[in-house]
C-alpha cells in the first residue's frame, strides 16, 4: 500500500464532515442536501441517538487502539480511518441535531408569532369597522333625518289637505 503523502493527511484532517459536492448543497440550511427520504424526517429519538453515539464509540475505540501501536502500516492508517469516520459521523450527528433544534425553536417562534397576530388582526379589525361606521354614520344618520322631513311634510301638506277638503267638497256642490 502506498504511503500517502504529508499534505494528504492534513487535507483528508481539515475536510469538513459535511464537505459535498455543490451540486447536492442546500442553501437554506448551508448543510449538503439529503435524499427525499431523508430531507422530510422527524426529530431524532433518544434510541437512534444513542445508537449512533455507541457507533461512533466503537470507530473511536478501534481508531485509538490502532493509533497507539505506533507502527505505520495497513492496520494504522485503517485505524486513523475509523477515528476519522467516528469524527464524521459525531459531526454529522451534531448537525442533525442542531437542524432539530432549530426547527423546534422555529416552530416555537411560530406559534408565539401567531399569539401575538392574532390580537393585531382582531384591533385592526375592529379599528376599520369603527373608522367605517364613524366616517358613514353621519351620512345616514343625515339622510335618514331628510327622509323624516320629507315624511313629514308630506303628512302636513296631507293633514292640510284633509282639513280643507269639507271646505272643497262644499264650493264644489254649489
Amino acid at each position: 500500500m502506498p504511503r500517502s503523502t504529508s499534505a494528504e493527511r492534513r487535507q483528508s484532517r481539515t475536510r469538513s464532515p459535511s464537505a459535498a459536492p455543490l451540486n447536492d448543497f442546500n442553501p437554506c440550511t448551508n448543510a449538503p442536501a439529503r435524499d427525499s427520504s431523508e430531507r422530510d424526517h422527524s426529530p431524532l429519538t433518544e434510541l437512534a441517538v444513542n445508537s449512533r453515539l455507541a457507533e461512533v464509540r466503537e470507530l473511536a475505540a478501534a481508531g485509538r487502539n490502532a493509533k497507539t501501536r505506533n507502527l505505520w502500516d495497513p492496520a494504522w492508517e485503517e485505524g486513523v480511518g475509523k477515528m476519522l469516520g467516528a469524527y464524521e459521523k459525531l459531526a454529522q450527528l451534531n448537525a442533525e441535531l442542531e437542524n432539530d433544534m432549530h426547527r423546534l425553536e422555529q416552530l416555537h417562534a411560530n406559534r408565539r408569532h401567531l399569539f401575538q397576530t392574532l390580537p393585531a388582526v382582531a384591533g385592526l379589525c375592529g379599528t376599520l369597522l369603527f373608522a367605517i361606521l364613524s366616517l358613514a354614520l353621519p351620512c345616514i344618520l343625515r339622510e335618514l333625518n331628510h327622509l323624516v322631513d320629507e315624511w313629514f311634510q308630506h303628512l302636513v301638506q296631507f293633514d292640510c289637505l284633509f282639513a280643507q277638503l269639507h271646505e272643497i267638497v262644499r264650493r264644489g256642490s254649489s
